[in-house]
């Protein structure tokens, strides 16, 4: 997500948790920047210049920090579910966006991830997720990966596809007014259904 947003800046949520109690926003903003539409980001160190690793009690610290500074903050998580960063992002969490390919492997890890939450005592966030079904590709969908993507379908509280953009996989970072009508439209419905949530 960092690297789609834009412009790094030089300080990361690494200075931002070391940097000990910012009790104003201009504090926290010198962390994060800004993309032509207002939405700032947080984001690690390089990797290639450090080897700083988010965990558990660093997440739990960056919340207590955002929270008040911002009504909204939007995470984008590791896949794996099964890890200290989840483990504090998911108590936390009051809706989630769980992205799948149309692929029939996407979708059966994207399976494995519903079921992952219902066994592990996040069922009450599936009433809150909206599925987005994301085209990588310009190609119809099977008619077996319909079927499966309908059955995940009905186990969430919303569902919104996102159709297949060029500007998105040509480029590192997303310039919203270089999105085609049809995928801002269909990112606008996607916030405005977490909004709703």
């Amino acid at each position: 997500l960092v690297e789609r947003h834009g412009r790094p800046n030089a300080l990361s949520m690494a200075e931002l948790l070391s940097g000990g109690a910012f009790t104003r926003y201009q504090d926290v903003r010198a962390h994060t920047y800004m993309n032509s539409v207002g939405l700032e980001a947080l984001g690690p160190p390089d990797p290639a210049r450090s080897d700083w690793r988010l965990g558990r009690a660093d997440v739990v610290t960056a919340f207590s920090i955002l929270r008040k500074h911002y009504s909204v903050v939007l995470v984008d998580c590791v896949k794996s579910l099964n890890s200290p960063v989840m483990d504090a992002v998911l108590p936390e969490s009051r809706a989630l966006v769980v992205v799948t390919g149309v692929s029939i492997d996407a979708i059966r890890k994207t399976k494995t991830t519903l079921d992952w939450l219902g066994n592990n005592g996040y069922r009450r966030l599936l009433k809150s997720t909206v599925l987005a079904i994301n085209h990588v590709a310009n190609a119809r969908v099977n008619d077996a990966a319909v079927k499966e993507l309908d059955e995940l379908s009905a186990r969430v509280a919303a569902v919104v596809v996102l159709p297949f953009d060029r500007h998105v996989h040509q480029v590192k970072a997303i310039a919203l007014d270089r999105l085609s009508a049809q995928s801002r439209r269909s990112y606008l419905e996607l916030a405005a259904t977490l909004a709703d949530m």
